[in-house]
């Protein structure tokens, strides 16, 4: 960090002198325009440029040796990173192509716009102008909504479903991580979605935290598909879930007003939810009974976690 000397400037104005290897960096000269922005106890400034910039970047994935999971896994990385262009590339694209086409659809704004048998090119779309992590959020909250009253249903054909919300959980927590690298990258970025680090870093841990009580609903959901549970139990783990998803609206009822006080009001709920969850497995050894109950406790834990986002 280096210091800088504030020098009076006129009667009413102040000025501070510019890094020179930072104005040689954005090809600044004499007259060009520079955007300042408060943050709290700070000013953020940059070229105004920026604000009209395309960030184009570009990412090649070769594709040769590795297996589809992995080749998964490099893409939504550099999704996540904010490249927007990506080339994979391989010997061996043609055999796979099937399953990178279906993955790259499967991230929001990103398109194929070349393909041949040996290479897919695809090219986000997204206008960050139009993102709104606020609204993100609350779609991922209504989904999570439907999950848990599919899974207290425990109709199968509905579950099948609810395995599903997962998928469009996962596509929203992917963009949202794109546009919060983004707007921690690049300032002009954050402004355009009006949001600040802070409140971008607040995002990703709350997003992070709706993924992971998406994922052990899907994990509930498969377990009551694939699994003969008695039926005497399965009200009893329908009773115990709703306690959970009560704690869950109570502590998102809490983020939307930023209200603490009601968020640590709910997480005086964790006692009584897992002791409940303790006599749950004491009650059957069933071991279909025992692996819904262990992963309904591990969902509660994660909820109560998530209290955490909002009087920390």
């Amino acid at each position: 960090m280096e210091n800088r000397r504030l020098i009076s400037f006129g009667r009413s104005s102040y000025v501070i002198s510019l890094p020179q290897l930072w104005i040689k960096k954005h090809k600044l000269e004499k007259g060009a325009n520079i955007a300042i922005e408060e943050l709290n106890e700070g000013l953020l400034i940059f070229p105004q440029e920026l604000e009209k910039k395309q960030i184009n970047n570009e990412i090649i994935i070769r594709t040769e040796n590795k297996p589809i999971d992995t080749i998964r896994r490099e893409i939504a990385s550099a999704y996540i990173r904010g490249f927007n262009t990506f080339i994979i590339t391989g010997n061996d694209v043609k055999d796979k192509a099937g399953e990178i086409s279906a993955f790259i659809q499967y991230l929001m704004a990103l398109e194929i716009v070349e393909q041949t048998s040996n290479k897919i090119v695809a090219k986000d779309f997204l206008n960050i102008k139009e993102v709104s992590l606020e609204n993100f959020v609350r779609k991922i909250d209504v989904s999570l909504r439907s999950m848990f009253q599919d899974v207290k249903n425990q109709d199968i054909s509905v579950l099948k479903h609810t395995i599903k919300r997962d998928e469009d959980i996962n596509r929203l927590t992917f963009l949202i991580q794109r546009a919060i690298k983004l707007g921690l990258k690049e300032p002009s970025v954050a402004k355009q979605i009006n949001e600040t680090p802070e409140t971008l870093l607040q995002y990703w841990r709350l997003v992070s935290h709706l993924e992971r009580i998406g994922d052990d609903l899907k994990e509930i959901a498969g377990i009551i598909v694939s699994k003969k549970i008695p039926p005497k139990l399965q009200k009893s783990a329908e009773t115990f879930l709703s306690e959970i998803e009560q704690q869950y609206v109570m502590i998102v009822r809490a983020y939307y007003e930023k209200d603490e006080k009601i968020a640590l009001e709910a997480t005086t709920m964790k006692e009584s939810i897992m002791e409940k969850g303790n006599k749950l497995l004491e009650k059957s050894k069933d071991p279909s009974f025992v692996l819904l109950v262990d992963r309904m406790k591990h969902l509660a834990f994660n909820v109560n976690h998530f209290a955490r986002i909002v009087y920390i």
